[in-house]
């Protein structure tokens, strides 16, 4: 199949009806974006490191969205995949089309073919909170302990109950996103966020103090 040396680009109505139709050479439309090209192969190293698999074990390698009608595109990804890529489905709609179905598949008014999903976490999610430890010259000094709530791949939604036996009184503690190592610097940019909330715990001041006169034995707090 021969690859055309040039692209149009076209934009319709753009203004007053008036429309723009443009003649770019091919190797300088790459070139304008050499740079996009050079972030392709990103999200499928983190789509299989998310799924824990290698890329042997796929049976298919299926493109979809437009942008993957250009060749250069199209080069790349059959580098990485090192076999023909599959071309079976209208790469324009696929997205929209899984979207309905999968919505189709949730609600309860259409019958359609029962397809499974797994949907796990896919940036890890930590809490740090401070705590006053004793040093071997008997003082004390604050230390800051993170502790592991969501990992990678933990299956979503799910509730999870986590235990302090330090505290016995009010405290607080951050969840915060972990160790995203495996997401790319542009994509931690974007988001530009670490810190998911700021969680207050109180009344444990007022607890300890009516338990103890009670006589009973503290077991720790426990936070859903």
């Amino acid at each position: 199949m021969h690859t055309p040396s040039y692209v149009i680009w076209e934009v319709e109505g753009v203004l007053d009806e008036e429309d723009i139709r443009v003649l770019v050479k091919r190797d300088e439309f790459e070139s304008i974006c050499e740079d996009v090209f050079q972030r392709i192969k990103a999200p499928i190293d983190l789509a299989l490191i998310s799924a824990g698999i290698d890329i042997t074990n796929i049976d298919q390698f299926i493109i979809v969205g437009g942008a993957t009608r250009v060749p250069r595109v199209q080069s790349l990804l059959q580098e990485v995949w090192g076999h023909e890529l599959g071309k079976n489905i209208n790469a324009d709609e696929a997205g929209a089309m899984g979207a309905v179905y999968r919505a189709a598949d949730l609600g309860q008014g259409f019958k359609v073919k029962k397809f499974h999903v797994k949907e796990s976490v896919v940036f890890p999610i930590k809490i740090d909170l401070e705590r006053e430890v004793d040093t071997q010259e008997g003082t004390k000094v604050t230390k800051t302990v993170n502790r592991s709530l969501f990992p990678t791949g933990n299956k979503y939604p799910q509730k999870k109950v986590m235990t302090f036996n330090k505290h016995t009184s009010d405290f607080t503690f951050s969840v915060n996103y972990g160790n995203n190592e495996h997401i790319s610097k542009q994509e931690i940019r974007a988001a530009s966020v670490e810190n998911v909330s700021v969680v207050s715990v109180v009344g444990v001041t007022t607890a300890f103090k009516k338990h103890n006169e009670e006589g009973n034995e503290a077991k720790g707090i426990k936070v859903r």
